[in-house]
């Protein structure tokens, strides 16, 4: 049996999707291996509540977050090197730089993942660099193809005992939700997310006012995003601003859309700051998809590696109105496209785009078949 050490400098309950991805695929990693230790972060209330528990098992180990994030990551670290030293680890999973040479230079086998090329001048485009040549590195995972052509120009192919293997990212399948539920009022088109510069909040707001006979749901979004936007959409009926729901809801809330739209711009904020829009592999994308229907976004390079125009989605150039309008009215006037691109998206999802079908293929070749 192959047990994996995933370790994530994430804390959990975060409403950041760094976060939630890296939950998602430990559950993923869990069950594909039946043997692994998770390492995440907690806060100093959760964790108390979380150790107490009478079904506490050291399968997963909740770092509590101290008022010093200096104590926080010597806490984390010294966590990791004695899970290293017993617990009889054979690999090494993160997304971490750090964490991943700390697993290194402690000879277990180690796979990378990375979301960025990092910047030159932080510490972890040298980290990078050192793990790239290291013997004990045995895969760098990528969420975009973009991303891994990128990284090779940034660094040069890896040492020949590593290979990169493109992992865009994914979404539980859960319930198969079938066509919307007939309702009263109007059609409902459903966005989920962040409100940050480039994820389309700028799009939609323009959209809006378009269509009167639509109702816009927006979930998500900063205290400080959210009064900005109302304060700019002060007075359109049909675009109502939900604010953040638990991610457990999410699910639930996009099914109850007819539509779900991602405008992104060309350039994507990330963290109020940065651009992802080269590399990302946006969740929502895979959420909207397993929601079963029919999504309408950018028509990014880094997009289409996933969704096909006309087929699994509608792809509009970024920041063209015109196109997103003309993209709806197809929609709205086409029941049966709707219908058609929303069981095509939720195939595609099951097909090639779960968690456990990610860890698979992000494990395939160092963990034995046989454990998965």
């Amino acid at each position: 049996m192959c047990k994996v050490l995933f370790m994530a400098f994430s804390k959990i309950g975060s409403r950041k999707a760094n976060a939630i991805q890296q939950a998602a695929m430990f559950g993923a990693v869990n069950r594909v291996c039946k043997s692994s230790i998770g390492v995440f972060l907690y806060p100093i209330v959760d964790f108390l509540r979380f150790v107490g528990r009478p079904n506490f098992r050291l399968s997963f180990i909740p770092i509590p977050v101290m008022p010093a994030r200096r104590l926080t990551f010597f806490i984390y670290k010294l966590v990791i090197l004695l899970s290293i030293k017993l617990g009889r680890l054979d690999v090494a999973y993160t997304r971490s730089p750090v964490f991943a040479k700390l697993a290194m230079e402690n000879g277990l086998s180690t796979i990378l993942e990375l979301h960025a090329v990092p910047r030159t001048d932080s510490k972890d485009h040298k980290t990078v660099g050192f793990a790239w040549s290291h013997p004990h590195l045995r895969r760098i995972v990528t969420i975009s193809q973009t991303l891994a052509d990128d990284l090779v120009l940034e660094y040069g192919l890896p040492h020949p005992g590593c290979d990169i293997v493109v992992a865009h990212d994914g979404a539980e399948p859960g319930f198969r939700p079938g066509p919307p539920a007939a309702h009263d009022g109007p059609l409902r088109v459903g966005y989920f997310g962040h409100l940050y510069p480039g994820k389309g909040m700028e799009t939609i707001a323009l959209l809006a006012p378009l269509f009167p006979d639509l109702r816009f749901d927006v979930h998500g979004g900063t205290d400080a995003d959210l009064t900005r936007w109302r304060a700019a959409c002060a007075g359109q009926d049909n675009l109502i601003l939900h604010g953040h729901i638990p991610h457990e809801q999410v699910a639930e809330r996009m099914a109850d859309c007819d539509i779900l739209i991602a405008p992104y711009a060309a350039k994507v904020s990330h963290s109020g700051s940065g651009d992802i829009g080269r590399w990302m592999s946006p969740l929502k994308l895979f959420e909207y998809m397993a929601a079963e229907r029919p999504v309408v976004t950018a028509d990014l390079p880094v997009l289409r590696e996933v969704v096909s125009d006309g087929e699994t989605a509608l792809l509009c150039p970024p920041g063209d109105t015109d196109a997103y309008a003309s993209a709806l009215r197809r929609l709205t006037a086409d029941p049966e496209l709707s219908a058609r691109i929303g069981s095509a998206g939720r195939d595609l999802l099951e097909a090639e785009y779960t968690w456990e079908k990610r860890a698979r293929r992000v494990l395939d070749g160092i963990v034995p078949k046989d454990t998965k």
